[in-house]
């Protein structure tokens, strides 16, 4: 299924369905992204 063996959940739609989901995820991958490049003071 392509999952890890200890995940549960059936595979849902959530994605496709709720497109502010969607933009959720990717303000969240590129705050990580720019917090993880910042250089030390």
């Amino acid at each position: 299924m392509g999952c890890p063996s200890f995940v549960s959940e059936p595979p849902g739609n959530t994605m496709q369905t709720e497109q502010q989901a969607l933009e959720d995820i990717k303000t969240y991958v590129r705050n990580l992204a720019l917090w993880l490049a910042a250089t030390p003071d």
